[in-house]
């Protein structure tokens, strides 16, 4: 097995664990809530940030759009309803694992502070470190909360950052999905993958088409 190929190996272990994450996470959530996230104006029309260059889409509700950088291919090993669409690069494979972002979709329902709580609680149980205050913003309209936080041990990787931005998208007629873009690489001084990183986070599209 070359460098490369050990590369996507070590990440699609990561991506798996990412897609676990996901899970717990939304299993965790508050479900007897009284009050649930409203979708309102959230998801109007045009409120999602301007992007250039190509788009990836995922499939399912809601849609998800991802700015496609040069260099980043979407690899489907680990595609379900779950993980919803994987992006690896790996012309910029270091210490033997390929840059990737994992765009998972999971039910949730309760408050945003809530989900995101739920979230927070469990990124800390699973990966066994502190997980320091993120970041409220909007994504095309819909309310969301980005943390940095560092993770290692996981095949033998040396401790390196990882970024993830959680959007809540509430669904007519109660609960919500939370849409979680998780990206994280070993070299994060790369100013490639600096720059790709941020043009997917901040250039994703998300679309509700409720039936």
């Amino acid at each position: 097995m070359n460098l490369t190929s050990r590369g996507v190996a070590r990440t699609l272990t990561a991506v798996a664990a990412a897609g676990t994450l996901a899970l717990l996470a939304g299993c965790s959530s508050d479900s007897d809530s009284t009050a649930p996230v409203s979708i309102g104006d959230n998801a109007a029309v045009g409120s999602c940030a301007a992007t250039e260059g190509p788009l990836i889409t995922a499939a399912g509700q809601p849609e998800i759009q991802l700015p496609q950088p040069a260099g980043w291919e979407r690899n489907t090993m680990q595609d379900s309803e779950l993980v919803r669409l994987v992006l690896i690069n790996t012309s910029l494979v270091k210490n033997g694992f390929a840059p990737n972002i994992v765009v998972t979709v999971v039910p949730s329902s309760g408050t945003f502070d809530q989900i995101i709580d739920n979230e927070i609680s469990t990124l800390q149980k699973m990966m066994k470190t502190d997980v320091p205050e993120g970041e409220l913003g909007t994504v095309c309209g819909f309310e969301s909360y980005t943390v940095t936080y560092d993770a290692s041990g996981m095949e033998g990787l040396p401790v390196h950052p990882i970024t993830s931005r959680m959007i809540v998208v509430p669904k007519e007629g109660g609960g919500s999905n939370t849409v979680v873009l998780t990206v994280q690489t070993t070299d994060p001084d790369d100013p490639t993958y600096q720059e790709d990183s941020q043009a997917m986070l901040d250039g994703v599209q998300i679309t509700v088409n409720e039936a």
